[in-house]
């Protein structure tokens, strides 16, 4: 068998990782935000819905990317005798608002048109020259509520709480020296391959009360 041996090898490094998740309120109303029920025509909420205080709000389709912008700067903390760099993260790209309620007694959903969203936020990380940011929004949601100001008029307001969550990884490709050995191919799978065909499942069953004894 081969042994360990020291080894120089080229790695992507990470020097910092951190996740953070962040929620972002919006306050909209009939003249900021347009919904649509599949045809083109504007349809507005307060008319549509039987009623509208029954109205669920969900955001949905959040399409946002993140990515550093403008320059890292050395930040000193004395707490920890450590001088790391601040940097801006931009949030930017687009979700929809979904209404779900009833029209005429059966459910039905409006969805708005795409909202624009762009923000900026400041992370404390390990960054130093010739590390590179990279920035991924993998998961986000939300929800939010309708208030009809005045029926008569079809005025509204709708109260939004976007949720993402990010991951922000400082990396850098390094040359390492590891203890390890050198990776042979596996043997390999000649083909045809018999399929081996699951066995059929069946309900489980409850011994203990059925059948029921016979008397």
């Amino acid at each position: 068998m081969e042994k360990f041996a020291p080894l120089c090898i080229r790695a992507d490094k990470l020097f910092d990782w951190v996740t953070r998740r962040i929620e972002k309120t919006f306050d909209f109303d009939q003249d900021d935000i347009n919904f649509f029920d599949g045809r083109k025509s504007e349809i507005n909420p307060c008319e549509f819905f039987d009623d509208p205080d029954d109205v669920e709000v969900d955001i949905k389709n959040v399409d946002i990317e993140c990515d550093q912008v403008g320059s890292r700067q050395d930040v000193y903390l004395p707490e920890l005798e450590l001088e790391l760099q601040e940097v801006r993260i931009k949030k930017q790209g687009t979700f929809q608002v979904v209404l779900a309620g009833e029209h005429k007694g059966k459910e039905r959903t409006l969805t708005s048109s795409p909202v624009n969203v762009c923000f900026f936020e400041r992370f404390i990380l390990c960054a130093p020259e010739s590390t590179e940011i990279s920035c991924e929004v993998y998961d986000a949601g939300g929800s939010g509520a309708l208030l009809c100001v005045d029926n008569d008029n079809g005025d509204f307001e709708l109260s939004l709480s976007l949720l993402i969550c990010q991951s922000v990884q400082v990396s850098a490709d390094v040359i390492m020296e590891v203890e390890g050995k050198i990776c042979r191919p596996r043997n390999d799978i000649v083909l045809p391959v018999d399929h081996v065909c699951d066995e059929i499942p069946f309900p489980k069953q409850c011994p203990q009360i059925f059948p029921a004894e016979s008397k």
